[in-house]
């Protein structure tokens, strides 16, 4: 009988002592803030391990960070040295051209980190990834918290993919760096073909599509599965660029250019369908500019990403 009373005394003891979860978890994320500033990545990350839920935007917010902390990204430098330099009427070029987009080989350390801290955000929703979808999981405030952190990160990102892919010289010209590559991926596509040699009115540095004038990374020997996925890196981080910025404020002047964006890359993908439609009478640029899911965009033919990438990405990017 003592023992069972015992028993009982220490159950309750060791329960009123125990955390509950939401404390648990709002000690895990002030915790990873500490170590966020001073920029121990290593441990905000073990501090974040398993200690909330996926439903607190807070957290996906914090393990963002970490990420973007390994990748040593900088929103304050984003501002304070290159959102001037932003150019809604050159866009990829201008983005090629920040002063953070100096990757130097493909899937860097810095490169994957930041990668996967823009997929944390983006995946923290199920299905098709969108701004709208946020704002309605975690609420207006929160979710746009989400957007604007996707936003800048996905901002530095394309820089890097672009600068890097499209062998860009210190100012952002396509096909003018060390290299070689004149276009961002070698083309065996026959419309794609076409659209680089003859149809397209103008596609920059890329003028020749012989199957040899893309990225050394985007081709043989790095096996298809590989350049599958670098090639949908880019889509997916261009369309939920464009469908942040589509739904977000960003009226304050902080911002620059980045406010013009939507309008302009919008005539251009109204003129890329037309220009389609007429030459091919196929739909691709339709179809491909509104998946935001990676594995949405691997599951699309060879020929589709082909055209994609030559009839949008190398002609508005010059």
């Amino acid at each position: 009988m003592q023992n069972f009373i015992l028993l009982i005394f220490t159950s309750l003891f060791l329960f009123s002592c125990a955390k509950p979860d939401e404390l648990v978890c709002q000690e895990a994320k002030e915790e990873a803030k500490y170590h966020l500033t001073k920029e121990n990545c290593s441990k905000a990350f073990s501090a974040l391990s398993n200690a909330c839920g996926s439903d607190d935007s807070e957290y996906i917010a914090l393990q963002a960070s970490a990420y973007g902390c390994r990748a040593n990204y900088s929103e304050l430098d984003l501002f304070d040295l290159d959102i001037d330099n932003i150019n809604s009427s050159s866009l990829l070029s201008s983005l090629a051209s920040l002063s953070s987009s100096n990757e130097t080989q493909a899937d860097s350390t810095e490169f994957v980190a930041l990668q996967s801290a823009i997929q944390t955000i983006l995946t923290a929703t199920s299905g098709n990834p969108s701004a709208n979808t946020r704002k309605t999981e975690f609420g207006t405030d929160n979710g746009d918290d989400l957007n604007f952190q996707a936003l800048f990160m996905i901002t530095v990102q394309l820089g890097k993919y672009f600068a890097y892919y499209g062998n860009a010289d210190n100012l952002g010209n396509k096909g003018s760096g060390s290299l070689g590559n004149t276009c961002i991926y070698s083309y065996t596509n026959a419309d794609a073909i076409d659209w680089i040699t003859s149809t397209a009115p103008d596609t920059g540095t890329c003028v020749n599509a012989t199957g040899s004038e893309g990225s050394d990374d985007l081709e043989a020997p790095v096996t298809s599965t590989e350049v599958t996925t670098r090639l949908c890196e880019g889509i997916i981080l261009f369309n939920n660029f464009m469908d942040i910025l589509g739904n977000v404020d960003l009226t304050d002047s902080i911002y620059g250019d980045l406010s013009s964006v939507k309008t302009a890359v919008d005539a251009l993908y109204t003129t890329a369908i037309a220009a389609e439609n007429t030459a091919y009478s196929t739909a691709t640029i339709s179809t491909v500019k509104d998946i935001r899911l990676q594995s949405d965009c691997e599951a699309l033919t060879t020929e589709q990403i082909e055209k994609y990438f030559a009839i949008f990405f190398e002609s508005i990017y010059l």
